[in-house]
């Protein structure tokens, strides 16, 4: 169901039920509906996305390839559960080279999860689908990069690829749709934007598929 969708099903429901129903929704987008509260979730700090895999592990795992796996989801939470599921189904090693190689493939396991859950590549491209061309154009400058953008250079991407819209309202859309995480830098308390490195090397590997080609390393 899309955000439409279930929006009127829980003022349906909220009406029917007078005050005695609550819900809690995770979504890409807030509902609009009345009495809504939002709450953002960003990306898991490093010490809370050890502690879920740890959770999740069906064994123990030796260290090195635990602290590779965190790198590799960066504090992503459906990564990190899509990692735990994958080691519950195969041997470490082929989970490892698994995310050397494609870690935006690694598949789930359950048969409960949404089709857009099983995979993060399906995921990120369902966020990429609802995109409007320029927000496109501007997540590629950004998924390119070497390291995080401050808006400074979001504003810079935008002057060079000539994009329609304000570079503030551009970064609004994709971090909208959990695809850029702002940051506040503890070196200088300035806005910084990070592209998580599953979702950068998802679009690394469409790059042929997109509008152009990706810079950077």
């Amino acid at each position: 169901a899309d955000a439409a969708e279930v929006g009127q099903f829980i003022d349906r429901t909220l009406r029917l039920g007078r005050g005695r129903v609550r819900f809690v929704v995770t979504s890409r987008s807030a509902l609009g509906l009345d009495g809504e509260r939002v709450v953002p979730v960003p990306a898991l700090a490093a010490e809370d996305a050890e502690r879920m895999l740890r959770s999740l592990l069906p064994a123990p795992i030796p260290t090195t390839a635990l602290a590779f796996m965190l790198e590799c989801m960066d504090g992503l939470p459906l990564g990190i559960a899509l990692v735990a599921e994958a080691l519950s189904a195969a041997p470490i090693d082929d989970v490892v080279e698994a995310l050397s190689d494609k870690p935006h493939l690694l598949h789930g396991v359950t048969t409960w999860r949404g089709v857009r859950q099983r995979n993060l590549a399906t995921a990120i491209a369902w966020s990429w689908a609802n995109l409007d061309p320029a927000s496109r154009q501007l997540f590629m400058a950004l998924a390119g990069r070497p390291s995080d953008a401050t808006f400074d250079d979001v504003c810079r991407s935008c002057l060079e690829l000539r994009l329609a819209g304000s570079p503030a309202e551009l970064l609004r859309r994709l971090t909208r749709a959990s695809l850029v995480v702002p940051h506040v830098s503890a070196k200088d308390r300035s806005s910084h934007y990070h592209v998580l490195r599953p979702i950068a090397t998802f679009v690394r590997a469409r790059a042929r598929e997109l509008e152009r080609p990706i810079e950077g390393p």
